[in-house]
């Protein structure tokens, strides 16, 4: 029987621990040094452009490969030495399709799932299942992406893990089913703590539920926010500029992206609304209109700025 590891206690307050964390795959190097940390109880959206990093670090944390340099910890374990007592604590949704049972039935992968999970809530799987119509009698192999999505969801849910890993969780689904998705997280998280980390190309969708905003480049996290700092240091900002102005003053703004030409220009940027103001009346620059970015508008400007 798979040992469980269970929740964290009370004075466990980080559940995922990255420190220097490297992992290699021939002369790539998938994560470079990386440094996050994810307290217990948090929903961390991570965005990053193709090949960032995303999935390989969520393989990591589920212990498949050791890394060649650095440490990981997933509360308190290290998951390339207890890797099935920390993928007990785990449910994990990953983006592809990929199985090595494509005769299995839907009902029959679950009982599969359900074996190495010894917290699985029957009565909450059957609820899952009606809840995103999973066709049970049907094979995997025929099952369209969306229908395969929805049965990986019911598996990563129900043996109420500690921890998520959700790599592209609305990906294949339609808009009844994402929304069915966010209420079912909703609930869990209503419910019992439950970290979260949730890695999308659409963090707009996650908007509600970020306690946290990571962007993940080339291997190293780039920017990590909390919703504070989304909520009041995200702006978009139109400008009027003197002629004659340092770029270098600009830059010193914070600025993540700039649009237009002459004296007007629309900026993105991450900074404290006071001081922002404070040091673009010092500069000589008229804030013309303010208003805050949403999530999705921030994590471009933040992508674009980590290019």
């Amino acid at each position: 029987m798979t040992e469980t590891l269970h929740p964290p206690t009370p004075g466990t307050r980080t559940a995922i621990r990255a420190t220097g964390l490297t992992r290699r795959f021939g002369s790539v190097t998938a994560l470079d040094r990386l440094d996050l940390e994810i307290p217990t109880g948090c929903f961390f959206v991570l965005v990053g452009r193709n090949g960032a990093g995303k999935t390989t670090l969520m393989e990591t944390i589920l212990g498949f490969g050791a890394p060649q340099d650095g440490t990981l910890e997933c509360f308190g374990l290290h998951p390339h030495r207890k890797g099935a007592q920390v993928r007990a604590a785990i449910g994990y949704l990953p983006e592809g399709r990929a199985w090595p049972y494509p005769r299995m039935s839907g009902a029959s992968f679950l009982s599969h799932e359900a074996a190495f999970r010894t917290e699985w809530d029957p009565e909450w799987a059957d609820r899952l299942c009606a809840t995103f119509e999973v066709p049970l009698h049907q094979r995997v192999e025929a099952m369209s992406k969306g229908e395969f999505r929805r049965l990986r969801i019911v598996a990563a849910l129900a043996h109420r893990p500690p921890l998520l890993l959700l790599d592209e969780p609305s990906d294949g689904l339609d808009p009844i089913m994402r929304e069915r998705l966010h209420e079912t997280l909703a609930e869990q998280l209503s419910e019992r703590e439950t970290t979260v980390l949730a890695a999308t190309h659409r963090p707009e969708e996650l908007a509600g539920f970020a306690e946290r905003l990571g962007v993940l480049r080339a291997g190293r996290m780039h920017t990590v926010l909390t919703r504070d700092q989304m909520d009041r240091e995200g702006l978009e900002v139109r400008v009027r500029i003197p002629e004659g102005i340092d770029a270098g003053t600009i830059d010193n703004l914070g600025v993540l992206s700039r649009e237009g030409e002459g004296p007007e220009e629309l900026w993105h940027l991450l900074a404290e609304p006071d001081t922002l103001a404070e040091r673009c009346r010092n500069a000589g620059i008229e804030v013309v209109e303010r208003r805050p970015l949403g999530v999705r508008e921030l994590a471009i400007a933040l992508l674009e700025a980590s290019k």
